[in-house]
């Protein structure tokens, strides 16, 4: 069970460490939550996307929605407040990660709908949603003798397979984990496997519809609105080109190529997906497909312009001090680390954990801010002299814009690259690309 935040900032080093966890997002009611949507600009996404489930169910219709932004922005402490307020509205919400069922590193569409699949079926009965099981065991036994004669995965293994938390749980889910992990776990059979997934994507589709027409119509004798699945962590497959996919990325052939599969689900759906493909020339295909996108930003530190923005400024510190007190930082400390976390909630985190780290005991010293503040620039070690050059022009230019090329969306992807403004966007480099002595250096003239 996680423990409950402490609603009293710290002054203890240790105390303080366990509070800058950068890979767990905020739970609903955290103290350590600061509202960030004045500062990053745009309306507040939260209430937008509740809004607009709300008259969908009104109006009878569904909402499939993308939520996209920055890795470490906050989307996933934000989607937890998408559940939270679409609840209270009367709604029943499964949320889940992604990445407990895919492979980042090797996934095909699939993999997504039958993780999907698993998870709604498997998180339904985990909430005494009982489907129907007539429909149970008729998905079951299709599914099941396809796999067993043409993959070769036997109904007597499926059973076996299932580990002790799905005890109780019906034989479906117990099948799609058991083809879950054939996937990611690199069997000889992922391959024939998806060729029968890839060949039953409009049945597999049909068949989950039918399940959740069936926990609809379960969840309105409960007196639920209606059904909404939000799958978070999509952003994180792997957005480079695939040779095997014709030379397009994961993403492409997930969010454009089967975009009508993801939004043809009998529910709401919420689907996370990669910032680089948002921002490239596939927007408006994204627009066509999607009811809508919604881009969360960075906090803004400065504007277009370059001049301060007290306002993001105010926020990064409170992001801070909500967790620990300000007299841990000696003086001028705790600015550099939020200047130099670029507006990125949890490239903050990341830094005060790391400053923590190079102390013993209080205060959190320049020198101990600026140790940290290099580690995460080597980080960015990686990046090539044309991918540098690339960043300083966009340094140089007053216009903060960027043309959307593919090494562009990689920078971005990467985080090399932030996006601002919520509407009018605009781009910057990360402050740790800057500290980069190579950034810095400068180029010999062509003639010299």
């Amino acid at each position: 069970m996680r423990k409950t935040p402490d609603r009293v900032p710290t002054g203890n080093l240790t105390e303080a460490w366990g509070r800058f966890e950068p890979e767990t997002p905020l739970v609903v009611g955290s103290p350590w939550w600061v509202d960030c949507h004045d500062a990053r600009g745009g309306p507040d996404l939260v209430r937008r996307i509740a809004l607009r489930v709300g008259r969908a169910c009104e109006a009878g219709t569904f909402v499939h929605d993308l939520f996209t932004g920055h890795r470490g922005c906050g989307k996933s402490t934000e989607l937890n407040r998408v559940a939270d307020a679409l609840t209270a509205e009367g709604l029943f919400v499964l949320s889940f990660d992604a990445l407990d069922f895919l492979d980042p590193m090797n996934v095909e569409f699939g993999d997504v709908l039958l993780g999907i699949a698993r998870r709604v079926v498997e998180d339904l009965a985990r909430n005494d949603v009982r489907l129907a099981p007539a429909l149970l065991d008729q998905v079951y036994a299709w599914f099941a003798d396809r796999v067993e004669t043409q993959v070769g995965i036997k109904k007597s293994e499926i059973e076996a397979a299932a580990g002790a938390e799905l005890q109780g749980l019906p034989m479906l889910v117990k099948l799609f984990a058991r083809l879950n992990t054939a996937l990611r776990m690199g069997e000889e059979s992922r391959t024939e496997l998806r060729r029968v997934i890839r060949e039953q994507i409009g049945v597999l589709t049909s068949r989950l519809n039918e399940l959740l027409r069936s926990a609809r119509t379960q969840l309105r004798r409960r007196d639920c609105r209606d059904l909404v699945v939000i799958v978070d962590n999509l952003d994180r497959i792997s957005p480079a080109p695939d040779p095997a996919l014709g030379g397009k990325s994961p993403h492409d052939v997930i969010f454009c190529d089967y975009g009508r599969q993801l939004v043809s689900l009998d529910c709401h759906t919420i689907y996370t997906v990669g910032v680089g493909l948002v921002l490239s020339h596939q927007c408006s295909q994204l627009s066509a497909i999607y009811g809508e996108v919604h881009h969360l930003p960075m906090v803004k530190l400065h504007t277009r312009g370059g001049a301060p923005f007290p306002p993001g400024c105010r926020v990064m510190e409170q992001v801070v001090t909500r967790r620990a007190k300000p007299e841990l930082f000696e003086s001028g400390a705790l600015e550099v680390l939020c200047r130099e976390s670029g507006g990125n909630p949890r490239d903050l985190v990341r830094l005060v954990r790391i400053a923590i780290e190079h102390r013993d005991e209080p205060p959190i010293t320049m020198q101990a801010a600026s140790t940290a503040c290099q580690e995460l620039t080597n980080e960015f070690r990686w990046l090539n002299d044309g991918q540098l050059q690339a960043l300083r022009a966009l340094d140089q230019s007053p216009q903060k814009t960027i043309s959307m090329t593919d090494e562009e969306k990689l920078l971005l992807t990467a985080r090399a690259i932030l996006g601002y403004g919520n509407g009018d966007d605009w781009y910057d480099v990360h402050p740790a690309v800057r500290r980069m002595q190579r950034f810095r250096a400068v180029e010999p003239k062509a003639d010299e």
